[in-house]
């Protein structure tokens, strides 16, 4: 793991594009985060109307929504709102993506994982760099994601031939021809403040496992490549 994390914005950059992820600590200090999960708490409270629960009742809470201009983008969530309008998130955008569009802002506060193709080793069928705040710790006993650094190579090619069959798992429907089982990757393991920042080609697979009783909480911003 310690390899994942950076500070500058030339190491942030570096690690993105050789690995497809990296971890900038601490992003957000403690006082600043308190008013975050402040807010975070407000939206699930005030737009509960909103909320996508897909698994059994109080399970599941998600808003899918696009946040940017319907929640987020609001007076009283100014904290939120601020963080993915920094000259740094655009910076290290632009480096990634060149010309990219905005998708989404969105949270979750997650009790159990959802039975989908994100359980599976994958890439995203379609591209996205993005950006995980980490509103509480989140490790393997509340649903951590798990990451195989590197590989990027291999992902474009298989991009190349089908980006649908993006399951690296063999007797998937969209299996690409390649076996990478889950052991392989490694737990995504960060403390409350830091900053997941995350190439969906890097080969990914969603958390498995939660304790009774616990939780992550992660406010998410998606980018994508503007193709005009």
């Amino acid at each position: 793991m310690e390899e994942l994390y950076a500070n500058t914005t030339t190491d942030i950059i570096e690690k993105i594009k050789s690995k497809g992820i990296c971890i900038v600590e601490n992003f957000v200090n403690k006082d600043k985060l308190k008013d975050i999960e402040t807010e975070f708490d407000s939206i699930l409270k005030n737009y509960k109307s909103s909320l996508d629960t897909n698994t059994e009742p109080n399970k599941c809470l998600r808003i899918f929504p696009n946040m940017f201009t319907k929640i987020v983008n609001q007076n009283n969530n100014t904290n939120i709102f601020s963080l993915f309008k920094s000259k740094f998130i655009k910076n290290i955008s632009n480096n990634i993506l060149g010309n990219y569009k905005y998708d989404n802002i969105f949270i979750h506060q997650d009790f159990t994982n959802l039975n989908t193709n994100n359980t599976y080793p994958h890439f995203d069928y379609d591209r996205k760099l993005k950006f995980y705040i980490c509103v509480n710790d989140m490790n393997i006993s509340n649903g951590c994601f798990k990451a195989f650094p590197g590989q990027l190579s291999l992902v474009n090619e298989k991009r190349k031939i089908n980006r649908r069959n993006n399951i690296f798992t063999p007797d998937h429907k969209f299996y690409n021809g390649t076996e990478i089982k889950i052991e392989e990757l490694i737990p995504i393991e960060c403390k409350g403040g830091d900053l997941i920042i995350f190439d969906t080609n890097c080969i990914h697979a969603g958390g498995d496992k939660f304790e009774n009783g616990k939780y992550r909480k992660v406010i998410r911003f998606h980018l994508s490549k503007n193709k005009i």
